[in-house]
């Protein structure tokens, strides 16, 4: 699909690569948290209540707008070229109505029907500006748009998104279904995937056809169901996580000889506080695996996330590339709370041309959960039908 663009400005798919214009082009991204925000009377899309921006006190749409262009500056500063936008467009039901619920505090929201004409536009124009913010920026966006498959709500939300934006080359692609092995518990079968696939390709080709597509997959289990053999997405987004030791170097090596389609590291990440975990481990991580994604094809890289967060856990909490204590001013003269933290070195000044070396295989490749015994049952089976009962 994404091969026969050549739109001027926006990114396609070449032979090998990602390209703009006919030149290379590596997405190296971060995800960044957005929160519909509110002060009880409109909603507005401003950065994610978790970061470092006051949240107690009084709010509003003009202050947020600083904040985030604060953020999105020093996103690129770090050496990031593209942004992935997740947060922004859950919905929700409620008494048949499409809503969308805006934060007040951390522990305090209001819900906001989409369904009428004036919410829903000031909705779009909401999310405009946040991707004017990140064309000023210098950055191109991915945006998370939660099409969970049967809702019709949230892909009657996402046409009029892609509508809006099907001109702007800063929207690089669409992230249309997040992880679906958590949050689409449901079994479906292969040809329920296909169909899928072939109804979100069709919805890109009405309504985004300058942009990509792509899904992002949990890890190796995505495969059973989810499988990139049966969808005509531009590109897969895999989101490996240290779990197990050597895992994520293993995925990689894993996807280099198993995924046939173009495919990106879409989130990763291993925390640090500088205390109880070193910073110096986060930035070896990040430049391992950064290394290993090249060597190993992919065609983009995205880290987990911009700014830690005060959640329950300490593992989801320090995966930041910036802290929130401190001070930083942008290489435009914004200033923003929070401060970058050493693993930025991984990405800033990285030039995709360098050589790599070779796409490792782990001593764990095939164990890095070191289990004694596995068995595996199924019914293998032709497009004719036919199949033969097998166990290993």
């Amino acid at each position: 699909m994404g091969g026969c663009r050549r739109e001027k400005g926006f990114v396609r798919t070449g032979s090998s690569s990602f390209e703009i214009d006919g030149q290379l082009f590596v997405p190296l991204a971060v995800n960044y948290i957005l929160s519909i925000r509110t002060d009880r009377q409109q909603p507005w899309i401003g950065p994610g209540v978790d970061y470092a921006d006051s949240i107690w006190l009084n709010q509003s749409n003009e202050r947020d707008i600083g904040i985030l262009r604060g953020h999105f500056e020093m996103i690129k500063d770090a050496g990031f070229n593209t942004v992935r936008l997740v947060g922004f467009s859950k919905l929700e039901e409620k008494d048949g109505h499409p809503t969308i619920k805006g934060r007040i505090t951390p522990f305090e929201e209001k819900r906001f029907r989409l369904d009428s004409a004036d919410m829903r536009a000031r909705y779009l124009n909401e999310l405009e500006q946040v991707i004017h913010l990140v064309h000023d920026a210098g950055l191109k966006a991915i945006l998370l748009t939660d099409m969970k498959p049967g809702d019709p709500y949230a892909e009657g939300l996402f046409i009029d998104i892609a509508k809006r934006f099907q001109d702007d080359p800063t929207v690089m692609a669409y992230d249309l279904f997040n992880e679906p092995l958590y949050f689409d518990p449901e079994w479906h079968d292969k040809q329920y995937v296909r169909r899928m696939g072939q109804r979100w390709d069709s919805l890109m080709e009405a309504n985004a056809p300058h942009q990509l597509w792509t899904l992002g997959l949990a890890n190796l289990r995505e495969f059973l169901e989810w499988d990139p053999l049966m969808l005509d997405a531009d590109f897969f987004s895999f989101h490996p996580y240290e779990h197990e030791p050597g895992q994520v170097i293993s995925e990689m090596r894993f996807y280099s000889e198993h995924c046939p389609k173009p495919w990106i590291i879409g989130e990763t990440s291993i925390p640090a506080d500088g205390d109880s975990v070193p910073y110096a481990e986060q930035l070896a991580f990040a430049q391992e695996t950064l290394r290993q994604s090249r060597a190993c094809k992919a065609w983009g890289y995205s880290w987990w996330q911009f700014m830690d967060v005060d959640w329950p856990e300490f593992h989801p909490s320090f995966m930041g590339v910036a802290k929130q204590s401190g001070r930083y001013r942008t290489s435009k003269g914004t200033f923003v709370a929070g401060a970058f933290k050493p693993v930025v070195e991984a990405f800033n000044g990285h030039d995709a041309k360098n050589p790599v070396g070779e796409c490792l295989c782990p001593i764990n490749y095939y164990n890095w959960s070191q289990g004694e015994a596995f068995n595996m049952r199924g019914r293998l089976v032709t497009e004719e039908g036919k199949g033969y009962q097998m166990e290993w």
